[in-house]
Parts: structure tokens; C-alpha cells; sequence
């Protein structure tokens, strides 16, 4: 079992110095693990007034528990979203013993200490968020109409509570955890990507979502989309998509409807298309991209594309070339 440990406001340190424990080199505000340990990426930014955000990204060989020890800044605030599947947590003034963690964010007070159980060969997903009530206090006068929930909990001195994902939310989740490539504006994408989450929370705290997902099934659709995004040239029938998932036609169409406004077919095309998007920022070619992701005529995946995104592969690439 692997064990890692960390204060809620001190993840750098304790990033760093795990990284340091397991000899691989921490580059300054991320590491990944070696793959005779599984697959771990982390990444750490620190911005000003206690703001800070970090993600992790692990399919480990062995069970790992993550450790979060509480701090007594009572300015100090956490907001986490996860993407879990049989994963446990643990919350020290909560819920006895280990219960399933569920799919979407918790939000509450640094003072809480946590345990994540985490099997072996599980894909694990989390998203931390780290403000204080100053920050959020500006955050929210952003707003004319203010909130009578979100400022009863601001006068709380320990309060932890959960939020299933709206249908934006996990959009914008999935859009991270397949963003991991390293890119000049990385700390700026970090911070953008930590207040659109955090706006969508606290607006998801006001109304009731449109439709919940089980957390088994959020971890289905997450595991189809990067099996569709890692093997782009496949063919994804629906009865192979119905055996993949083990959900029945009826729930799989009303899921994607609901929370992408799609059809299966139209679902497995859009992931495509993103993944030929990818492949011509890389700077291949579009007969190259279109066999990659399972075209074998040209045409066809012209017209799938400018479908998709309003222009041709070729447009795309002449404008990409010439920024």
C-alpha cells in the first residue's frame, strides 16, 4: 500500500517531498510517477491571497490511501471534485468508518481531516480547490444577487457538504483531466478552469440539477471517453458500446442526451473530432489524422469535421501553421 500524507494548505511541500521519496525529479509544481508504481501526475499552483489548485491523475498497481490533516486557519476553505469508481472516503467528524465517495464536489472548512481508499487498478480523478473567505467573500459580491445559502455557510465555523455535478460541471471536469499535456499558459488554465468549477458549484447550490448521475455511472462514461479518446481509430458499435458500459440502450441515450445534448453516435463523433483537432495542432498531416481516427476516405472526414466545428481540417491547419 502506498500512503500519501499532505496539509491542506502545504501541498507543494508535500508533493515535492513525495516525489523526492519515490527518486523522481518534482518540476516545481508537478511530478509523475514511474510506471513500475502505476500512473500518477500531479500538478501544484500556488496564486495569490491563499488561492491555490491542484489536480491528481492516478491509475495505481497498488491500493493507496490519501491522507488530508486539517489546518486551524478558520480563513481557509476547500472545495474538491472528484471522479471516482470504487473509491472510499473517510471525513474524521462525518460519516463513521469508509463510505463511497461520490461523483461530483464537496465543499467545506480546512479543518476537517480526510481519507481517500483508493483500490489498485482503480482510475482516480480529483480537482482541489484551496480560497479563503476573504477571496470568496469578493467572489461572490461579483455577483447582484446575493446568496442566502452560500452566506449562511460563510458564518459557519466548520461546516462539509456534498453537490452532484450538473450537466456543466462535468464538462468542464472532463475537459481537464484530458488536458494533462504541459503548455506555456498551464498556471493561467489551472485558474481559469478553478473558478469556472467553482462558479458552476455555487450556482448548482441555487437549483436543483436536471439530472443526477450514479456514481457507477459517471465512472462508466468517463472510462468510455478516454477508451474513445486512446484508441480514436476504433469503431465504436452501439452493441459494443452497451456490452462496454453494461447500461441498457434507454438509460445510455437519455444519459448523453441530458448531459451533452447527443446521441450515442453524435458522442462518439465529437470525442473523434476533438482527437483530430489534436492531431493537427501536433502538425500532422489531414490525410494522417483522418486515418488515425478511423477514416479511411479523405472526404468523409472533411465533411465529419467542418460538421463539427463549422470550417475543414485543412482551414484549421492553414490558420494553426500560420499563428
Amino acid at each position: 500500500m502506498i500512503v500519501y500524507r499532505y496539509i491542506v494548505n502545504d501541498y507543494i511541500s508535500c508533493a515535492s517531498g513525495f516525489a523526492k521519496m519515490i527518486n523522481v525529479p518534482w518540476h516545481g509544481h508537478y511530478f509523475e510517477m514511474p510506471e513500475t508504481l502505476g500512473k500518477l501526475h500531479i500538478e501544484v499552483y500556488n496564486y495569490e491571497d491563499n488561492f491555490s489548485v491542484s489536480f491528481l491523475s492516478s491509475f495505481m498497481n497498488y491500493e493507496s490511501n490519501l491522507v488530508r490533516t486539517g489546518t486551524d486557519n478558520e480563513d481557509l476553505l476547500t472545495l474538491d471534485f472528484y471522479i471516482p469508481k470504487d473509491v472510499k472516503l473517510s471525513i474524521e467528524e462525518g460519516e463513521e468508518g469508509f463510505s463511497k465517495l461520490k461523483y461530483g464536489g464537496y465543499f467545506g472548512t480546512s479543518n476537517y481531516k480526510s481519507t481517500i481508499k483508493i483500490p489498485a487498478k482503480e482510475n482516480f480523478f480529483q480537482f482541489n480547490i484551496i480560497l479563503s473567505r476573504t477571496f470568496l467573500k469578493r467572489f461572490f459580491e461579483l455577483s447582484p444577487n446575493k446568496s442566502k445559502t452560500l452566506q449562511s455557510l460563510m458564518n459557519l465555523d466548520r461546516f462539509f457538504i456534498y453537490q452532484p455535478p450538473s450537466r456543466e460541471l462535468i464538462n468542464v471536469l472532463t475537459n481537464i483531466m484530458l488536458s494533462f499535456d504541459e503548455n506555456h499558459y498551464r498556471k493561467q488554465f489551472a485558474y481559469a478552469k478553478a473558478l469556472e468549477l467553482a462558479t458552476l458549484f455555487f450556482d448548482s447550490l441555487e437549483q436543483c440539477p436536471e439530472i443526477h448521475l450514479s456514481d457507477y455511472e459517471a465512472a462508466l462514461l468517463y472510462e468510455l471517453q478516454k477508451e474513445i479518446l486512446h484508441n480514436p481509430a476504433k469503431e465504436f458499435t452501439i452493441p459494443y458500446i452497451l456490452a462496454k458500459t453494461g447500461l441498457s440502450h434507454y438509460r445510455l441515450k437519455i444519459l448523453l442526451n441530458e448531459l451533452y445534448g447527443s446521441s450515442i453516435g453524435q458522442f462518439v463523433k465529437k470525442l473523434k473530432m476533438d482527437k483530430a483537432m489534436s492531431f493537427l495542432s501536433e502538425g500532422k498531416t489531414v490525410s494522417e489524422t483522418g486515418y488515425l481516427i478511423g477514416y479511411s476516405n479523405l472526404s468523409h472526414f472533411s465533411k465529419a469535421f467542418k460538421q463539427t466545428f463549422g470550417f475543414l481540417p485543412s482551414e484549421y491547419q492553414k490558420g494553426n501553421l500560420s499563428a
